[in-house]
């Protein structure tokens, strides 16, 4: 049936370092810092996002990858200096034709301001990489559905309701 004990365990970026991934944006947040050695009242930006892992090698310790790939992680929390900034402007939005906006790359990690290598981003994919993302998301709408054509967010819309 599938069914796995209770864990405290969840997906991290470093899990999926080298995976290619699609992630759309639901909910852009900030939480105080729990990083040892943080100013007092120091805060950091996060992103609840779906993530599709098309390919790589994700850590078979920590994502359940028993089903093969592609997967797809729900209500994952991305977070991190390299990542917030790539994702923040598509975070809920949609293009004009409904469809939503998402972000595509694999997983790297790389070298903060502080000489640190434990911070993620996504790296520019390459053309195959963008032509499997494109037949993921072409293949699997519901992964990534379009915009409800009868929600309307519009100001306007708001100030009657």
């Amino acid at each position: 049936m599938g069914l796995k004990p209770a864990s405290a365990e969840f997906p991290r970026l470093e899990h999926l370092e080298g995976c290619l991934v699609v992630v759309q944006g639901h909910e852009l947040g900030n939480s105080p810092s729990t990083v040892k050695g943080a100013k007092e009242g120091a805060t950091y930006d996060w992103v609840t996002a779906t993530v599709a892992v098309l390919d790589g090698e994700p850590d078979p310790e920590k994502i359940d990858t028993d089903g093969g790939l592609p997967i797809v992680l729900e209500d994952m929390r991305l977070s991190g200096a390299g990542l917030i900034p790539q994702l923040r402007s598509k975070v809920g939005k949609y293009d004009t034709d409904g469809t939503p906006k998402l972000s595509v790359g694999r997983v790297v990690r790389f070298k903060n301001s502080f000489g640190h290598d434990r911070s993620y981003k996504l790296d520019t994919p390459s053309e195959q990489d963008m032509t499997v993302a494109a037949g993921y998301v072409n293949e699997n709408p519901d992964v990534f559905p379009e915009k409800d054509p009868f929600e309307d967010d519009s100001k306007a819309a708001k100030a009657f309701a």
